[in-house]
Formats: structure tokens, sequence, C-alpha cells
């Protein structure tokens, strides 16, 4: 089909319906119901300036990244530079709405059954909007209304998703909160895949490793992996007398279902040794925090 310009043709040329009062309203863009084609869809639109705002912060960010990574006390666990880097490609593929509808296709696309997320609606002129599928649901911690039994079978479909999502298609959504996960009966769609981000090999394999070895119950094993992880050797173990110990703790938690989150011990045992985790930790890091507490 032609493609469909909306410099050169009025909204109500376009959609059938379009509701000028926004169904949410985020910092970067915003979002309108409407209907295309006889169906629901939600017309994403990023504000005005957007770009122009976000490049100046950067800016301002990064005269202040060393400052910054000392006060939340991880300057020695994280390069400034790459945590900059980072930031800044993280940021930018939020404003990129073409690439949103890209990664959204190819979750959808490789998803296991009962995991989906919102078709995309492809031929639009304009790369600051994204019209896709409207997802009739609630949000999936509304489910805590269901029986323990469900809980239970969503709660697994989750955590297996998205260790499919970071170790087997490498494609992973970076800000799986409650807002983001509807639930549409018993399927759980991802929404708003602006955050999106994947692993270098070396780090998929390394971390796939330290999750492998927690889960092996086997504290040596694992204490040895997130060295590897973060670019050290057996030899450095010595430099480090008590390391082993709190790796045992994430070890013996992990068994036990003690109820704390790995993910955050993981990176306060970074900040404690003066391990510098890979960059593309640590958006990872974020993802996973949240798809704990979920």
């Amino acid at each position: 089909p032609a493609a469909l310009c909306l410099h050169c043709k009025k909204i109500g040329a376009i959609f059938e319906r379009f509701d000028d009062e926004p169904l949410a309203v985020a910092s970067l863009a915003q979002v309108h119901r409407a209907k295309f084609h006889g169906e629901e869809v939600v017309v994403k639109v990023l504000k005005p300036g957007v770009l122009d705002i976000l490049n100046r912060d950067l800016g301002i960010l990064y005269s202040l990244r060393k400052s910054l990574i000392r006060w939340i006390g991880l300057s020695n666990s994280l390069n400034p530079d790459e945590f900059h880097a980072e930031l800044q490609r993280s940021l930018r593929a939020e404003v990129d709405l073409q690439a949103e509808g890209l990664h959204m296709d190819a979750f959808r696309e490789s998803a296991a059954k009962g995991i989906s997320a919102p078709v995309v609606h492809w031929g639009f002129l304009r790369d600051d909007i994204l019209v896709m599928e409207f997802i009739e649901g609630e949000p999936l911690d509304k489910a805590a209304k269901r029986t323990p039994k469900a809980r239970t079978k969503q709660a697994n479909r989750l955590a297996v998703c998205f260790l499919e999502q970071v170790f087997i298609h490498n494609l992973f959504h970076g800000d799986p909160h409650p807002g983001n996960l509807i639930l549409r009966g018993d399927e759980i769609v991802f929404i708003d895949f602006g955050a999106v981000s994947r692993l270098d090999p070396d780090t998929q394999r390394h971390l796939g490793r330290l999750l492998s070895e927690i889960s092996k119950n086997d504290t040596t094993a694992a204490t040895l992996a997130i060295l590897e992880l973060c670019g050290k050797s057996r030899d450095d173990l010595a430099q480090m007398p008590g390391l082993l110990v709190d790796m045992g703790l994430i070890v013996q938690g992990f068994r036990t279902g003690a109820g704390t989150r790995w993910s955050d011990r993981i990176v306060e045992i970074a900040r404690r040794y003066d391990l510098k985790l890979p960059r593309s930790v640590i958006t990872l890091a974020k993802a996973l925090v949240l798809i704990e507490a979920m």
C-alpha cells in the first residue's frame, strides 16, 4: 500500500477517529487512542523539540558523569564514559520510534506461547509517529486478584520468558515495570519497546555461567564466574578474601528462596570489591530488578 503522509493529509483523512486527549503522557512522548481501518489502535507521538532537549541534557550529564558515578557509590564499578555512552544509547533509542516498532515485531515473532507484543502498522512517512495495536487488558500486577495457582503460572511464564529474551534471542525488554506488562486473558503482552538491549557475546556467556553455577549451588564456581564477568581471573580471588563468603550468601539465598533479589546483591558485590561490570550489564541490571520485583 502507498505510504501515508501525515504532513500532506489531515488526521481525519487517515484515522476514522483520533482522540485528542492523550491516553498516557511521558517525558519524551505521549500516546493517543484512534481507529485505523476499522481497528482500535494506539498512536505514539514524540513531543515537539524533544530531541533538542535530550541532546542538551546529555551534554550536561556528560560534564557531570564522574561526579554522578561517585555520588551513587559506583565509581570503582562503572567506567564513567561507558556509563554515559550506555545512557546516551538507551535514551536516543527511546526517541527512535522506527527502531521501537522493529523491536516490537522481532519480539512478537520470537515470543513463546502466552507472550506477545502489539502488532505494528507500518507505512507512515514520519519517524516521530508509531501506530500499533491497542491492547485491551489490565496491568500484570493486577493478577494478584487471581488464584495462587494462576499467579504461580504467570510468574513462571514471565521468568522463563525473560531468561529466553536474554540467553536465547538476545533481545530483552529493558523496562518491564507493571505498566508495560499487560494481562490479556492469560496472555502477557509487553508494550513500550523504547528501552531494548542486547548483550555482547562474552558478557552473555559469562552471565549465563554465573546463573548456572548459582542454580547448581556451587559457590566457588559462581565466584569465579563473576570474576570472569568483570574481566578478572582466578588469581585475583586471593586479593578479595570476603568475596567467597558474599557469593555464598547469594547462592544460599537462591537455593532457599529467601526473597532477596540476587541482581541487587550482584551490583552490591561489584561495588564492594571494585569489580567493573560490563557496559551491557547496566541496562540488564535495571530490567532484572524490575522483573524480580514483579
